[in-house]
């Protein structure tokens, strides 16, 4: 399945953020790493697990590409799962 999803603006955002808590009331966040370059960009690593509203087990390894300007504010933020096994 391939779920692709773009949302802008403070107000798209939170709802898309909204959905996925909706989706996944449970979600937690782990074994997460990230990095911060000098140069505007950034990489967010986590292991997202939770059980679904339909109840199917969840265990990702989710990847975030950020960017962000000189004030430290993310300007673009862009999200990658795999499904793990």
């Amino acid at each position: 399945m391939l779920d692709r999803d773009r949302f802008t603006g403070k107000a798209g955002v939170r709802a898309g953020l909204a959905r996925r808590y909706k989706g996944i009331p449970d979600v937690h966040y782990g074994n997460d790493r990230h990095l911060v370059c000098s140069d505007g960009f950034g990489v967010s690593e986590s292991t997202p697990t939770g059980t679904s509203i339909a109840g199917q087990s969840l265990e990702v390894r989710g990847v975030d590409l950020l960017e962000y300007d000189d004030d430290g504010r993310i300007t673009r933020k862009d999200s990658f799962w795999k499904l793990l096994e």
